[in-house]
């Protein structure tokens, strides 16, 4: 009986990890989409590159993107 429940709660914790994997996987398509949205944006001349830090800032991607020689 011991076993069953240690199985059951493997079970759990995978379906649960994968649940989270699959989360993650989304966030990363949507940020994906943002900067080419961005990118896109900038390219067209609908955007200036200080709103285009400003809005990779407000997504929290600005760390991801942004480099310490362009912040200056």
């Amino acid at each position: 009986m011991g076993n069953n429940n240690s199985k059951m709660e493997l079970q759990a914790i995978s379906e649960l990890f994968l649940a989270a994997l699959r989360s993650a996987a989304l966030r990363a398509k949507l940020d994906a989409n943002e900067i080419e949205a961005i990118d896109t944006a900038l390219k067209s001349g609908l955007i200036t590159p200080e709103y285009a830090m400003v809005w990779l800032h407000d997504i929290g991607l600005v760390d991801q993107v942004i480099v310490d020689e362009v912040r200056s």
